[in-house]
C-alpha cells in the first residue's frame, strides 16, 4: 500500500482481527467521524512499466497520483530504424507501440483525426525505417548476409524461418534494448515447453527451438517485405 498512513490503518485492523476478518470488515481512515477505507493504491513489482491511461482531474502533489495507470497487455509492433553513423558504423533504434496505441490511433483514423503514421518512415536519431515486426510475423534469419538465403536451398530455408511470438524492452547497463522472441516455423509444442535460448543467428548453429535477440542483434529478412510464404509453406523472394 503506497500512502504510509493508510497502510498503517490497513495493518492495525490486520494485527487486531486477523486478514480474513479485517478484509471483511470495515477499515476505517477515522472512525469517530465514520470515514472508511474505501479504496487502497498498491505497488505492482511485477508491473515495471505501467501505462499512463488518462490524467486524473484533481492535481496532486504526488507523482503516481496524477494519471491512471493500467498495466499493457501486450505489444502490437515493433519498428526497427538503422542507419550509418559519423565513422561509418551501422547504429540502430526502435519504436515500440502497444495495443492500447495501436487501438487509439485506429479510433482515430476512423474518425479522420490521426494526423500522423503509427510508425513513420524516419524514426529516432532521424535514422530511417529498416523493418516492422508483430507478432506472428514470419522472419529468415542470415549471419552475414542475405545472399545466405538466396542461394540456400528450399531445406534450409525452412530451418532458419521462425515466427515472432514476443515483443518486449528492457534496459542492460542503462541502455534500452528491444527484446524479440522468435519460435522455429515447424515448432508445434506449447511455449512453456520450450526453452529459450539468447544471442544472434549463427550459420550452421544447432537448431534452437525459440530465440530471444536485441534488436541489435536481428538479422532477417522480413515476410511482406522481402519475402511471401503461401499455403504450401513455400518461400518466394520479393524482387
Amino acid at each position: 500500500i503506497i500512502d504510509p498512513v493508510v497502510r498503517e490503518k490497513v495493518r492495525d485492523a490486520v494485527a487486531r482481527l486477523g486478514f480474513k476478518e479485517a478484509m471483511a470488515s470495515t477499515i476505517w481512515m477515522n472512525e469517530e467521524k465514520r470515514i472508511p477505507i474505501k479504496k487502497v493504491r498498491c505497488y505492482v513489482p511485477s508491473i515495471t512499466r505501467p501505462i499512463a491511461l488518462r490524467k486524473l482531474r484533481d492535481i496532486s502533489p504526488k507523482e503516481y497520483r496524477r494519471h491512471h495507470y493500467v498495466a499493457n497487455d501486450g505489444n502490437y509492433a515493433l519498428a526497427i530504424y538503422a542507419g550509418k553513423d559519423a565513422k561509418g558504423k551501422e547504429k540502430r533504434t526502435f519504436t515500440i507501440i502497444n495495443n492500447l496505441e495501436a487501438a487509439t490511433n485506429y479510433a482515430a483514423k476512423s474518425r479522420g483525426q490521426a494526423n500522423s503514421a503509427l510508425m513513420p518512415q524516419t524514426g529516432p536519431q532521424g535514422l530511417p525505417l529498416l523493418c516492422i515486426l508483430k507478432r506472428g510475423t514470419k522472419v529468415l534469419l542470415y549471419e552475414e548476409s542475405p545472399e545466405e538465403l538466396w542461394q540456400a536451398s528450399p531445406n534450409e530455408l525452412q530451418r532458419r524461418l521462425y515466427r515472432i511470438t514476443g515483443l518486449t524492452s528492457m534496459i542492460i547497463s542503462k541502455n534500452t534494448y528491444a527484446r524479440i522472441t522468435m519460435t522455429h516455423n515447424q515448432e508445434a509444442r506449447p511455449s512453456t515447453e520450450l526453452k529459450v535460448s539468447a544471442g544472434a543467428y549463427s550459420s550452421g548453429e544447432a537448431l534452437r527451438p525459440s530465440i530471444s535477440m536485441l534488436h541489435t542483434q536481428l538479422k532477417a529478412l522480413v515476410e511482406g517485405q522481402h519475402f511471401t510464404l503461401d499455403i504450401l509453406g513455400n518461400i518466394s523472394f520479393i524482387k
